[in-house]
């Protein structure tokens, strides 16, 4: 009966995981409205984690430190960090066999960048 419970709970956190991975939307952020600076963002689907702080500079990623990632068997998703740095767009193939953890890390890097984006009023 043990077992049951478990494998139940196992599943049930499965699929809530699966349904806020859908529910990730991944928006552009224009570099060019983002204030230089360090900030932090992150991402919560349940099983899978990611914290990171990204530092701005003349309106480019100077750098993407993945503070905290809980991820299973999304490690191989943690390259992201270079990648977006490099291509300077959210906008990149996902890991294969990765795939949670990469939208993950790509929306924890999207909100960091919310953070520092200049409100046209100002």
């Amino acid at each position: 009966m043990l077992v049951g419970i478990v494998g139940y709970n196992l599943v049930s956190m499965i699929k809530e995981t699966d349904v806020k991975v859908n529910q990730i939307t991944l928006n552009e952020i224009d570099l060019s409205k983002v204030a230089d600076g360090t900030y932090e963002g992150s991402c919560d689907v349940g099983a899978v984690y990611a914290r990171v702080s990204v530092v701005v500079g003349q309106h480019q990623i100077q750098s993407i430190d993945l503070i905290e990632h809980r991820n299973g068997k999304g490690k191989p998703a943690e390259i992201l960090s270079s990648i977006i740095q490099e291509k300077q767009s959210l906008l990149v193939d996902d890991v294969s066999g990765a795939t949670v953890s990469s939208r993950v890390i790509k929306k924890a890097v999207e909100s960091a960048l919310a953070q520092g984006l200049v409100s046209a009023s100002k």
